[in-house]
């Protein structure tokens, strides 16, 4: 979307000069910026520019996507973080087999843990995640259980 990265800029970076009615109805209700354009809820947008709701949803649905994070994957990050030349000391598995499925190293891995209750994942990954950090790796936990 071309409007990505936008969020601070005023609302002629989103609607472009020819809608200098709308940006002037805009900022007469205290809406400068296409960030502040984001928190409006559609109905009052609706009645503020006296336009369809459908029309508030679709230009509600262009701030929105100016705000948002350019979206990435884990192997992105990864390549990223690889790019920049970043280092972390490898990190080694607690169990001696899972050093062979890693090639040796958790790091820059993502690992997902499955299993029946009570077979130990959640100490693997308490195990893990304590060697990667006392190495100065990063970890991020996620728990869909709960």
């Amino acid at each position: 979307m071309p409007f990505r990265g936008i969020a601070e800029a005023p609302l002629e970076a989103l609607f472009g000069e020819d809608n200098e009615s709308m940006c002037g109805a805009l900022r007469a209700r205290k809406v400068q910026s296409v960030k502040e354009l984001a928190y409006v809820a559609a109905w009052e947008l609706k009645d503020w520019l006296l336009i369809p709701e459908s029309e508030a949803e679709a230009i509600l649905a262009r701030s929105w996507a100016a705000c948002a994070c350019q979206p990435s994957t884990a192997y992105d990050l990864a390549q990223q973080i690889r790019a920049k030349g970043e280092d972390f000391s490898e990190v080694p598995p607690p169990l001696p087999s899972l050093e062979i499925a890693f090639g040796g190293s958790l790091r820059g891995n993502f690992v997902e843990v499955a299993g029946p209750p009570g077979v130990g994942k959640t100490q693997f990954c308490l195990q893990a995640a304590a060697s990667t950090a006392a190495l100065g790796g990063e970890v991020f936990w996620l728990d869909t259980q709960r």
